[in-house]
């Protein structure tokens, strides 16, 4: 059992890394050259680290400086992805919903126990 909401946080964002490279890993394929081709719809590593960072500041900060300045390099990371043209929007909404959620149901499970 994890002891610290910390300890907790670093599992979660753990978690999403893992989720979106299996999801990335699913959804490309090799070509005959050895390059790797996206295929399909792959979320956004980026916007999922970066929002389940932020989440698991909001469940563990109790000051509004801190969520704040976590919630303005969270829209940075989106924007960038968006003007770089990287992922499209909704590949880059999908990875924030993702690592939002992700975070949301480790806390949930640990901390917020359903009685």
């Amino acid at each position: 059992m994890v002891k610290s909401p910390m300890h907790l946080a670093f599992v979660a964002i753990m978690l999403v890394v893992i989720a979106v490279i299996s999801m990335k890993a699913g959804c490309s394929k090799k070509t005959e050259r050895g390059e790797l081709v996206k295929e399909g719809f792959v979320p956004s590593g980026q916007s999922a680290i970066a929002f389940a960072a932020l989440t698991a500041i909001w469940l563990n900060s109790k000051d509004i400086v801190t969520f704040t300045l976590a919630l303005i390099l969270s829209i940075l990371v989106v924007e960038n992805r968006v003007g770089s043209n990287a992922r499209t929007k909704a590949e880059i909404v999908f990875g924030a919903c993702m690592g939002v959620l992700i975070v949301l149901l480790i806390y949930g499970l640990t901390i917020f126990k359903i009685q």
